[in-house]
């Protein structure tokens, strides 16, 4: 009887030493999976719940993860970096940004990068779906991103 508890209670304790490392390596699998450069393709408006298409003329608003938690970033015509930081449960906070802030024609250009800018600032969560990043942000634009 006393072997029979055990045996029960190695098992049990490995099952949930199992299930502990599978959430680990699922944290550590994302983290890895955002390092790379993940190009801007749209934007999805909280308010009205749209999706709105990055305009063809548009230069590419890029954003690159390093594995060494920085972040440069690439908008239409300015540049900068900034830190960032991956929590459990797909969390991301984006902070320190170092942005150059050229006022760039037409306005069009200047509002895009907004968006892009406030919805890194704004960072709450992410998501990856093959080679597709969602940033989730508190600001009014969710940032849609495809991998370079």
């Amino acid at each position: 009887m006393k072997n029979a508890i055990y045996i029960a209670i190695c098992v049990f304790s490995i099952i949930c030493i199992n299930a502990c490392e599978k959430n680990n390596d699922s944290d550590i699998q994302n983290a890895a999976n955002l390092e790379n450069i993940w190009i801007l393709t749209s934007v999805e408006q909280k308010l009205n719940n749209s999706t709105i298409n990055v305009p063809d003329y548009l230069k590419e608003m890029s954003i690159e993860f390093t594995d060494s938690s920085i972040i440069w970033i690439f908008s239409s015509c300015n540049e900068g970096q900034g830190i960032y930081k991956v929590i459990p449960n797909d969390s991301l906070i984006i902070d320190s940004l170092m942005i150059t802030y050229k006022y760039c024609i037409p306005d069009e250009i200047m509002e895009w990068e907004d968006r892009f800018i406030d919805g890194l600032q704004s960072s709450n969560r992410f998501s990856i779906s093959k080679n597709n990043l969602k940033i989730i942000s508190t600001a009014e634009y969710n940032l849609n991103l495809r991998m370079k």
